[in-house]
């Protein structure tokens, strides 16, 4: 990832001038400094090749051997200016380049300058490193179940490829961090990974937000526009997260996108070439919300050409007390505590138990983990050293009426049709 929106921000209100190429030589930005002090119109020079534009250039050489040039003078008419040239680099790999160019009007000025341009470009660098990247591998889903070897095998065949992923699970049981697996697995993992909350946003900030605008596109917009999160995520993964609350307007807009695999800002009348990889994630069932006609067929099949369902943890044997010990290290979780977590069946899945683990190692503050250090919905468990199915009918099937309800609405949602459809599987009106 060369830059983000943010970065954009950063970028327009330096007085030096800031050119950033990708590493086949194209220019991907220049600031309005930039385009004043050597005197070019942005249409001359933006989204084409530094040969063609600037013959000649030196940060085509950097970028292709990756080795830097300090303190570089030139002069356009009457303006004299010096550039500092440096490869950008990701995980060892050089993904392009950018020149950092400052006038000159003395010799103090100068130096100035070049400490000043030098510490920036420092800056930069730490900037376009940090940002959008995927931290989780495969190696950091923890299990040794049947059903999440399957998931992961075959998460790892899939993400070999460009093809759209859809993710689909229970709340809680690691759809995220399965994307950033097949990220870091893929042939985009030198890109970046974008993840949105699509049941944060509202349609129209949601589009804004992915699309990106022009400036004055609307009433509120920022007066230098910006750039969507598809156009951020080129190269690399743009995940969304939680695709069954997209609105079904915006559906359509999303649709289009996948078909051309461009977009186009609002405000604009141009689209914007992409090249991303769409992962989708969703606790719902898209194909009962196709029934409902709360999710459009066309876009189903264009999200899930490989699919994923990620097992609930109730499902997943012998995974809670690995998944115990993995949480609660360096410390020991007892044996007979396990029994106790094996016992529950978590409707909230593995963040629940990562929560539940984080409660008992912060209460007993490094001493021993003892049942009084569990929240009070497990003290019933190992009361009297009673086991789950050893306590009073009536807990018994408060708490199976409790879970069930809870799968239920996993599966069919919390929205009116999905609490039509419980309603009538329970038979209750």
């Amino acid at each position: 990832m060369l830059f983000d929106h943010k970065s954009v921000h950063i970028f327009e209100s330096l007085y030096d001038g800031v050119l950033i190429a990708n590493k086949e030589g194209v220019v991907q930005y220049v600031n309005e400094s930039y385009l004043r002090i050597t005197q070019t119109l942005k249409e001359e020079i933006l989204n084409l090749p530094l040969e063609e534009t600037r013959p000649g250039s030196k940060l085509s050489e950097v970028i292709r051997t990756g080795k830097p040039i300090r303190h570089l003078r030139r002069k356009v008419g009457e303006v004299e200016y010096f550039s500092n040239l440096v490869p950008i680099y990701d995980k060892g790999e050089v993904i392009g380049g950018v020149s950092i160019s400052s006038e000159i009007t003395d010799v103090q000025s100068l130096m100035k300058k070049i400490k000043d341009s030098e510490s920036m470009i420092s800056q930069l660098q730490q900037t376009v490193s940090q940002h959008y990247q995927a931290k989780h591998r495969f190696e950091d889903i923890v299990g040794v179940s049947d059903k999440i070897k399957q998931a992961k095998l075959k998460a790892e065949k899939f993400s070999i490829g460009v093809s759209p992923i859809l993710i689909t699970g229970e709340s809680g049981t690691g759809k995220e961090l399965f994307a950033q697996s097949i990220h870091n697995n893929s042939n985009q993992k030198n890109g970046p990974f974008i993840a949105v909350n699509c049941a944060t946003l509202a349609g129209e900030l949601l589009e804004s937000e992915l699309f990106g605008y022009e400036a004055g596109a609307f009433t509120g917009a920022d007066e230098k526009g910006k750039i969507g999160l598809f156009k951020s995520a080129h190269g690399g993964t743009i995940f969304l997260d939680e695709i069954g609350e997209l609105d079904i307007k915006f559906q359509a807009k999303l649709l289009r996108v996948l078909q051309e695999k461009k977009v186009r800002p609002i405000g604009s009348t141009k689209e914007v070439a992409i090249d991303v990889r769409v992962i989708s994630a969703t606790n719902r069932s898209l194909l009962k919300m196709i029934e409902n006609g709360q999710f459009r067929e066309d876009l189903y099949y264009r999200l899930s050409v490989f699919e994923i369902d990620v097992p609930p943890l109730r499902e997943r044997e012998g995974d809670i007390a690995v998944l115990t010990d993995y949480f609660c290290a360096p410390l020991v979780f007892p044996l007979e505590l396990k029994k106790i977590l094996e016992q529950y069946d978590w409707p909230g899945n593995i963040r629940e138990l990562k929560n539940t683990i984080k409660f008992c190692t912060e209460l007993s503050d490094g001493k021993p983990i003892t049942l009084e250090d569990l929240p009070r919905k497990f003290h019933q468990f190992g009361a009297r050293g009673r086991t789950f199915y050893e306590r009073p009918l009536k807990d018994f099937i408060n708490e199976q009426e409790k879970n069930y309800i809870q799968q239920l609405l996993s599966k069919y949602g919390e929205d009116t049709e999905g609490k039509k459809k419980i309603a009538e599987i329970l038979g209750i009106s």
